[in-house]
């Protein structure tokens, strides 16, 4: 996201995001990832982004996998990483798109840590809930 500011006629562009993404797959999903995610722009053109994501689905079994793969280019050259998601056949698109949002979102984290947004980062675990054996 970037923001114009006229200050005595000269035009000062800040960038008030950490980098930018491109992310090749479906543009309705895309177009969700969007609405979801403030923190990163979204680039037209894959050579313009600071991390290129791509997405690709494989039925297998009674499924589908996704490898959602991450490339870091300009100052994110050679960090590079991927992730496997899987669903049964009858998933619905709004599991799958918070499914791929959720992976999409683990994969920023080690580009973002690289960041001055590093410091506005919280990871939190949900507590694992204990089984309680009434005898």
């Amino acid at each position: 996201m970037k923001q114009i500011i006229v200050l005595m006629g000269l035009i000062i562009f800040l960038t008030l995001s950490a980098f930018s993404i491109y992310v090749d797959y479906d543009n309705d999903y895309v177009d969700y990832f969007k609405s979801e995610m403030k923190i990163v722009d979204f680039t037209l053109n894959k050579d313009d982004a600071d991390v290129f994501i791509l997405i690709d689905g494989v039925t297998v079994g009674g499924g589908w996998q996704y490898n959602i793969f991450f490339f870091g280019q300009k100052t994110f050259y050679g960090l590079n990483d991927t992730f496997k998601l899987n669903f049964i056949n009858d998933v619905s698109d709004y599991k799958t798109r918070e499914g791929m949002l959720n992976i999409i979102k683990k994969g920023l984290i080690r580009y973002i840590s690289k960041t001055d947004l590093s410091d506005r980062l919280i990871i939190d675990f949900e507590k694992q809930q204990e089984i309680i054996d009434n005898k």
